[in-house]
């Protein structure tokens, strides 16, 4: 038996393999509820090697560690196969296996080996794909979809996936204007694609295109804010416009009812509310009692598991001023640094002087801060994450050296942000902010001119 891009099955049941590549697509697509559906297709047929296969994979994307002993049981049940759980089955498990093991780039590695020599494997393609993303590897996630599209016609199902994947990688590695075609030719084939919004919404944040952002955004709100478990994200890219354009109302209103609505213990949605609510104490608002929720989750995670999550865990703890947490965090972030395996390694280079800058901040030691987060900024990328995402780290510089009055450090910080965004009004309000404290009344008063006139554009 054969999926729908003509991949052998090692199951005998139909309805199981229907299921397996509905799985497949809900997973490419963002939509519905893949591991439910693969759930099915296990209760139709529990020997079915590729559905356990693909249920490990999609696990190993998540960063959660909490899956990792239902990840090393799906391994176990396909080792204990043998030769009749398939070689695509039995190289996902070994992938699987190496990814829980710790060794998360060699885990990469082998999803992407299986992906060119199988590119009708769509599991093992997005799979490489997204554990590309988690290990910041920019350009991988571009190259890794031009490996295996020309093995594949528009006639297969799931075409249309391939082009949001690629749309995303050519945006992280700066190929702006190849990323938003590559994303709109997606939308065409297949509207309903929120990975494909989404790259194409990088493109704009990204560009500083903020109105063309929220337009495009609410102008397909209907495609991928229903159905989708990944609609959290992109509302916090929404939520993203809107603290450009200082309406600080509004992204809170969006953190309610889009990006955090309701309790989740799930990392990558608690990492988008996180990083809102943070970006929002930069900017001086009072965000109530919304940090309660995270720390009720993460404060059972004070001893880490992924840099990136860490980041964000120390963010909740220093914003609940709850200190000894973000010292335990550390401290564990310290003894993982001395290890091995690709935590190790993303802790070390990039995690420790993050958070350590991040304390510092909140600490009112703004010297530290900078320095430490300007440790960090260039080895960044090596623990995931978007460009989006990980501008946080530069955020929290410029606003350290402003409210530490580093003239030096703020002046060239800002310079930075504005050569990427020199119509943000919020970047624009942090240089008046900087001309203020270096007694430039004047030009003060005409940043702020120019980022209200900026602002009132993108309004209307």
């Amino acid at each position: 038996m054969r999926d729908a891009r003509g991949m052998t099955l090692t199951t005998t049941d139909r309805a199981a393999a229907d299921l397996y590549d509905t799985a497949v697509l809900e997973f490419a697509a963002f939509t519905g509820d893949p591991v439910a559906t693969l759930d099915k297709a296990l209760e139709a047929d529990p020997t079915f090697a590729e559905a356990l296969a693909a249920k490990a994979a999609l696990f190993c994307t998540t960063s959660e560690q909490p899956l990792d002993a239902e990840t090393a049981g799906l391994v176990a049940a396909i080792e204990e196969m043998g030769s009749a759980a398939g070689e695509g089955a039995r190289r996902h498990a070994a992938a699987a296996k190496t990814w829980i093991g710790g060794d998360w780039h060699k885990g990469n590695a082998l999803w992407g080996a299986l992906a060119m020599d199988s590119p009708h494997d769509l599991i093992a393609v997005q799979t490489a794909h997204l554990t590309d993303f988690l290990l910041g590897q920019s350009h991988m996630l571009c190259d890794r979809i031009a490996a295996v599209l020309p093995a594949w016609s528009e006639d297969m199902p799931g075409y249309s996936y391939l082009y949001g994947m690629r749309a995303f990688g050519e945006e992280e590695s700066g190929r702006y204007a190849e990323a938003e075609a590559s994303g709109l030719r997606a939308l065409e084939m297949q509207a309903r694609d929120p990975w494909a919004v989404h790259a194409v919404t990088h493109v704009m944040e990204m560009q500083g295109r903020t109105a063309d952002g929220i337009a495009h955004l609410r102008g397909r709100e209907a495609d991928w804010a229903a159905n989708s478990p990944f609609a959290f994200h992109i509302w916090w890219h929404l939520a993203l416009f809107h603290l450009d354009r200082g309406d600080t109302a509004e992204a809170l209103r969006l953190y309610d009812n889009g990006v955090h609505p309701q309790h989740s213990e799930l990392a990558m949605e608690l990492v988008d509310a996180v990083a809102l609510l943070w970006r929002l104490g930069l900017m001086g608002v009072d965000v109530g009692t919304r940090w309660e929720d995270l720390l009720a989750v993460y404060e059972g995670q004070a001893e880490g598991y992924y840099a990136f999550n860490d980041l964000h865990a120390m963010m909740t703890f220093l914003s609940s001023d709850r200190f000894d947490l973000a010292e335990r965090l550390i401290a564990a972030m310290e003894a993982r640094a001395g290890k091995g395996g690709s935590n190790g390694m993303m802790t070390r280079d990039a995690g420790l002087p993050a958070v350590r800058g991040l304390m510092a901040f909140a600490k009112g030691d703004h010297g530290t801060a900078v320095e430490q987060l300007e440790l960090a900024r260039p080895a960044a990328h090596r623990f995931g994450g978007s460009h989006a995402q990980r501008d946080v780290i530069a955020w929290t510089a410029t606003e350290a050296a402003l409210r530490g009055g580093l003239e030096t450090k703020a002046r060239g910080l800002l310079a930075e942000r504005l050569a990427a965004r020199p119509q943000s009004p919020l970047t624009l309000r942090q240089q008046a902010r900087f001309y203020r404290m270096t007694g430039r009344a004047s030009e003060a008063e005409q940043a702020e001119a120019r980022a209200a006139g900026f602002a009132a554009t993108m309004a209307a």
